[in-house]
This record gives structure tokens, sequence and C-alpha cells, in this order.
């Protein structure tokens, strides 16, 4: 009898250790030999996260795949990897997330190609995809996006921390956004005409995102990223002010009609101006106090 059961823990173990080894965010592939998942299912379902890490490539061999608000990690070691997702047919449903982060060590400006998802259909109607770029040592070198594609994209990278990205939040009341790329897409033209046109600031560096959104009550909260980006280029600084409710209104990136209000701002530069103000009151108060004590010892003095 121990013998048997000795025998059941062993063949339980080597299935856990077989999951595990063909385990993706808690997605179990039919196989995985030389770092090569696949997938057969017929149909398929991701959602929240899939993590390729930085040497696990996926095919599916099925007929579609979807995914819904997924975000896919990879991580990039060299500018000639192949596509880390095969699939027929795929489908984007809500946001979804392209990060991907390298571990290249750059002498100076270089760019990056980094291929995503090899597909024979995509259909992004009913959803988004962003793509995000870093690096694995973020405070010695930085990566951004400098033009993007439904397979690939191009990232510029170079020595040296990224600018900060500046999040703008507004609240808008009495109407709600439409969730789909094409809507996306406009948002973030309307945004970049507002900030000057593409020479000034480049689309890629515009991220629109809609979250809190109320179908009762309509209303959503409407995200703006003003991407960092290596120092060469525009710094998100220079222009976050630019994007008021007048301008997003004139734009039409938002109802006229609507209840609006920018209520945050992420990563806003410190004022400077207050702090100058502040020193200069404080270096006169300091004179003031000084000269009170001068004049008080002239007249000590002088009643000698």
């Amino acid at each position: 009898m121990f013998k048997y059961f000795i025998l059941l823990i062993t063949l339980f173990y080597c299935i856990e250790l077989i999951n595990s080894t063909c385990n993706i965010s808690n997605y179990i592939a039919d196989s995985c030999e030389n770092n090569i998942y696949i997938f057969s299912n017929e149909t398929m379902t991701i959602e929240n996260q899939f993590d390729l890490g930085s040497d696990k490539y996926v095919q599916f061999t099925g007929s579609n795949v979807t995914f819904i608000n997924t975000n896919i990690s990879m991580i990039t070691n060299n500018q000639n990897e192949n596509f880390r997702l095969k699939v027929n047919d795929v489908f984007f449903i809500e946001t979804n997330f392209f990060s991907v982060k390298t571990n290249i060590l750059f002498s100076g400006v270089q760019s990056l190609i980094v291929k995503t998802i090899d597909y024979q259909f995509l259909d992004s109607e009913n959803g988004s995809i962003i793509e995000k770029m870093g690096h694995l040592q973020p405070d010695k070198y930085g990566c951004v996006i400098n033009s993007t594609g439904l397979s690939s994209f191009k990232a510029m990278c170079s020595p040296g921390p990224l600018t900060k990205t500046i999040s703008i939040f507004v609240s808008v009341k009495g109407y709600l956004p439409k969730d789909s790329f094409f809507y996306h897409y406009s948002k973030k033209l309307e945004i970049q005409e507002i900030l000057g046109g593409t020479d000034a600031f480049p689309l890629s560096r515009i991220g629109v995102s809609f979250f809190d959104i109320n179908t009762t009550s309509p209303s959503y909260t409407l995200i703006i990223d003003l991407l960092g980006s290596l120092p060469i280029y525009p710094d998100a600084k220079d222009f976050y002010k630019l994007i008021t409710i007048e301008k997003l209104k004139s734009y039409a990136v938002i109802n006229t009609k609507s209840d609006s209000s920018i209520f945050k701002i992420e990563n806003e530069p410190v004022n400077t101006t207050t702090t100058t103000t502040t020193t200069s009151i404080n270096s006169s108060a300091t004179l003031s106090t000084n000269s009170f004590y001068l004049i008080l010892i002239l007249t000590t003095f002088l009643s000698l």
C-alpha cells in the first residue's frame, strides 16, 4: 500500500513538473521544447497577463486567439530575434499592451526593431493595442518607441535615463468614449495638434486611455500620457501646459457640452518660481534682522 502511495505522489509530482515547465502565466501549453511553446486549442482566450520572459516563443496552431485586457510582456536580447508570437487569426478586445524591455547595452543612440506577433488575420475593431518599451537598467539606459506597427515596432535607445512621463487625468461627465482602435487613434491625432503638430511632439509619445467608464450615469476618466523620451528629444514638461479643457473641447478630444475638468497631473514639474520667491523672502528677512542687530549695536555704542 505504501509503495502505491509513493508511486501516486511521484506521478503527481511529474505532472506538476511538466505543467510548470510548459506554464506561461497559468496557461499550459500542449508542448514546450527548446523554448517553443505550442498551444493547439482550436480557439483560445487569454486575459490579464501573458509573460514571455526573455526566451519563450509561442505558437498557436488553432484557428484563433482572443486577447482581452492583456499585458503581453517580453524581454528582447538582440536586434535579430524572431517573432515571439505566431497565430492564425488574432482578436484584441478592450485595452491590450505589448510591454517590451531590453537588456542590450547601448554605446550611443541606436534603433531597435522589435518583432511582436506574426499573424494571418488581425482584428482590433473592438479594442486597442498599446506598445510600451523600456530598459532593464532604466537608470543607465533609455528606450522610446519611434514608430509603431501591428506586427513590429521600432524603438530608439541610448545611454542616459529617460525624461519623465507626464500623465494628465481628465474627468468627463455627460458622455461616453468609443472603445475602438480608430477612436483611440483619432484622439491621439487631436492631442498632437494641441501640442503643435507632427514636428513638435511625435504621435508615438502620446498615450490615450479611458477608465472609470460609467454607462448608467454617463461619465469616464480620460488619461493623456505624454511619454518620457531620450534627452535628445523634446521634453514632455515643455508641452503639458498646452493641454487645457478649452483646448480639449475645441480640438474635439472631448465633447464641447461635457462637464469636464483636469483633476490630477502625475509627475508635474515642480514650480521653481515659488521656491525662488521663498528664497528671496527669506534672504530679505535675514537682511532685515541683521540690520536690526547692527542698529542696536551702534545705538548701544553711541550711548556709552
